[in-house]
């Protein structure tokens, strides 16, 4: 193989593989900087809590990485939307009634937000009152409480406390939390307005009877609205009865299927090479193959041509005693078909011959060597070695190889290669005279 092309090969292979890890990388940094996302690890993230459902649920829990449009209604699952960002909400008529239409079938929405989430909360819930047509609002109760005495109505659990921490910034870095409980003064507890609530299922509320959880059926499905998504956060999941608040939404749904959106957040899984091709970084891969293919046809182009070079002479390889002695071994052993092995002897003689007497018969060849005293060779004993007959045991072929290669021996004598011509003896004899 052309070096060039091996050079080419190797940085097309570089090419791809930086753009096939490049998504990857990129991923991991996205995960890493998501500040309440289900997928993230710092104390505002919710990653524990897709965890804890993925390791307790049967089946367990799954990310959708894709538009709501792409999920189907069939089977139903129960769909987390903790935290959502700006990518799922849409105004447009079909969008609207596919997102009715999926509860409506069956499925179970689960809207876990804070005053402090991603779109906005009058925005968040306006959307939501305007897909499943309530009218939901929320008043504010203090400061998120340390210890918070709730009545639950779950038909699994019996949730009786809350339990909110502050965040600590002892090491001096700033987070969402920390922002947020600084400029605001802690996180808000926040209770749906009793009047809001209508016909709704109120599942969780604090001791005086305001409403924290509230779940509306509609069709098949239901939709669950929790305004207080903080205590499922990765640094609150483990405090009172956070986690089993947690278990105890998904429980009262059924075997349904744990859903956890993260499309919104901007976590896109790419399954097939169309949709990636499409994306910028799609773009940037085939112009960088373009690119490269039209320099190595630009540097094919401009190589100087190689032309074959030919030897003034050729290297010939005769049939030596050794190798025709090793030869004689493997073939012995392999067939023992000796009129075949002393055929490929002969046949090595008869290329010597033509060699000294190109372009003539090769009974002429023989009968020149016969005539000629200088070889001592009997036209007789010459024409013997080329006489095929079928040779039945090793004896007679090592006697007919014996002729062979004396005969062989004398012809090939380096002092005889020199054939005195007739017109040149006839003027020696005359001018002796």
């Amino acid at each position: 193989m052309p070096k060039r092309l091996i050079w080419f090969l190797v940085a097309l292979a570089l090419v791809m593989g930086f753009n096939i890890l490049s998504p990857i990388l990129e991923r991991q940094t996205a995960i890493n900087r998501s500040e309440d996302s289900s997928l993230s690890v710092r104390p505002s993230g919710y990653k524990a809590l897709y965890l804890l459902l993925q390791r307790t649920q049967a089946p367990s829990a799954a990310l959708w990485q894709h538009s709501m449009m792409n999920l189907k209604n069939m089977p139903p699952h129960t769909i987390w939307l903790v935290e959502p960002g700006d990518g799922l909400f849409f105004d447009g008529a079909r969008y609207v009634a596919h997102m009715r239409s999926l509860v409506e079938q069956g499925n179970h929405v689960i809207v876990a937000i804070d005053d402090n989430t991603p779109h906005d909360l009058k925005a968040t819930l306006k959307a939501i009152n305007t897909w499943y047509g309530l009218s939901l609002e929320t008043d504010s109760l203090g400061v998120a409480k340390e210890n918070l005495a709730v009545i639950s109505r779950f038909p699994s659990r019996d949730i009786r406390s809350l339990s909110y921490q502050q965040p600590l910034n002892n090491s001096g870095k700033t987070g969402r939390d920390w922002l947020a409980y600084r400029s605001q003064g802690g996180r808000k507890l926040l209770a749906f307005q009793s009047q809001s609530v209508r016909n709704g299922e109120t599942l969780l509320s604090t001791a005086h009877g305001e409403p924290l959880i509230v779940r509306f059926h509609i069709g098949a499905g239901s939709v669950t609205v929790f305004a207080n998504s903080y205590y499922f956060g990765n640094g609150q999941l483990s405090l009172g009865d956070n986690a089993p608040l947690a278990v105890a939404l998904q429980e009262m749904n059924g075997h349904a299927p744990a859903l956890f959106e993260v499309y919104s957040a901007g976590f896109n899984e790419n399954r097939d090479i169309l949709t990636y091709l499409a994306t910028g970084k799609g773009i940037c891969l085939l112009i960088t193959l373009l690119l490269l293919l039209v320099a190595f046809c630009v540097w094919v182009i401009w190589q100087p041509i190689k032309r074959k070079q030919y030897s003034g002479h050729s290297n010939e390889n005769y049939f030596t005693q050794e190798v025709f002695i090793d030869s004689l071994a493997s073939h012995y052993i392999a067939t023992g078909n000796w009129t075949a092995l002393y055929a490929k002897l002969a046949e090595q003689f008869k290329r010597q011959i033509e060699h000294k007497y190109p372009g003539l018969p090769f009974d002429v060849q023989l009968d020149r060597i016969g005539q000629n005293p200088f070889f001592d060779v009997s036209l007789e004993s010459l024409k013997a070695v080329f006489v095929m007959i079928r040779i039945s045991s090793e004896s007679d072929f090592i006697a007919k190889s014996q002729r062979l290669l004396e005969i062989q021996r004398k012809v090939n004598r380096n002092e005889q290669q020199y054939e005195p011509r007739a017109g040149h003896r006839s003027a020696s004899a005359g001018t002796a005279g």
